[in-house]
């Protein structure tokens, strides 16, 4: 039951329509949608995440409030891609959670950048974490869509995949600004480039001979050596 809140913000109206000429009161047909509000029977379920989501506000107010701005900016598109119908747009609407946390106005190939900085937050708390070509894979289809090439190219695993990820890096982008006393998102950037973890990271991904673990491994390497300059 843990996507329920996407079942359940998907619908508006009944399960049945059905259409009427208003001159005579004829119908003329009638259909069921997919979706249906599902019965409240979940109550543990519930109390979990409002006491997750209670930790994170007591943890929130106490940021800077740049790194708070940018927090609220996620929670408002994973708001936003939750409520919308469309997986092509659930996907991209994530990816905009992603982008507001984990990139900023001056970086290119986002993409890339956000699939490493994903697999470095999570290292920080020795977690597991998806591998970064896997994340490159669904962005450069999200790019598809915004860009108009293609339709109908996301499914509910990739949206249901993006979900899962965005929630734990949400999480884990709080406890770490908290934890390091950060006053704005190139902050927290900046500390996970130079970790130890990054360059460990790179060399990984080299090993991979797949054309996304490449372009990850390249734009790592390039921040990493212009984080040394600086």
């Amino acid at each position: 039951m843990r996507f329920v809140r996407n079942e359940q913000l998907l619908f508006s109206l009944s399960i049945d329509y059905a259409i009427r000429k208003t001159s005579d009161l004829t119908a003329m047909g009638g259909w069921k949608r997919d979706f249906s509000p599902l019965p409240f029977d979940y109550e543990d379920i519930f109390a979990e995440f409002t006491d997750k989501a209670n930790e994170h506000y007591a943890v929130i107010i106490s940021l800077n409030p740049k790194i708070r701005n940018a927090i609220e900016r996620a929670y408002y598109w994973i708001a936003k891609s939750i409520s919308e119908l469309d997986f092509d747009m659930k996907i991209t609407l994530l990816f905009t959670a992603l982008e507001s946390l984990l990139t900023t106005i001056n970086d290119g190939m986002k993409g890339q950048r956000i699939a490493y900085r994903i697999a470095l937050l999570n290292t920080s708390f020795e977690t597991p974490y998806a591998h970064p070509s896997e994340i490159l894979e669904i962005y450069k289809m999200r790019n598809d869509i915004i860009h108009g090439s293609k339709v109908d190219v996301a499914s509910k695993s990739e949206y249901y995949t993006l979900m899962r990820i965005v929630r734990q890096v949400l999480d884990f982008y709080i406890k770490f600004a908290e934890k390091n006393s950060v006053k704005k998102p190139l902050d927290i950037i900046n500390l996970l480039i130079s970790s130890d973890e990054s360059k460990k990271l790179q060399k990984w991904l080299v090993k991979f001979p797949d054309e996304n673990s490449q372009e990850v491994a390249n734009w790592l390497l390039k921040d990493i050596e212009d984080r040394n300059k600086t």
